[in-house]
């Protein structure tokens, strides 16, 4: 018995040394904004509409899971006029940790 809570104990050290290590270097690897031209060609190939996002995209992972975007349009649908149907200065999308 102590022996399979010593295993436990250290499993479950090492699972959160990896979660605050994944933490720290995936922000620091990954730039969304790499992504923008993908994230447009994916939202007019489902909606048929056009996005545009012209400022920045910040990845966060610790303490909130999120997206913080800087200005995003979304044209209107063929058939509704040239105006877009939407227009966000900024917007941060986040679900908080537990």
């Amino acid at each position: 018995m102590l022996r399979f809570l010593k295993f436990f104990i250290i499993s479950l050290f090492s699972l959160a040394l990896i979660l605050v290590v994944a933490a720290v270097v995936i922000p620091m690897v990954v730039d969304p904004n790499d992504y923008k031209s993908e994230i447009a060609t994916l939202v007019k190939d489902q909606t048929g509409r056009s996005l545009e996002i012209s400022g920045d995209i910040q990845l966060s992972l610790f303490p909130w899971v999120g997206l913080k975007l800087g200005a995003v349009e979304l044209g209107n649908a063929d058939g509704f006029g040239p105006n877009p149907m939407a227009i966000v200065e900024a917007a941060d999308l986040r679900v908080k940790l537990l």
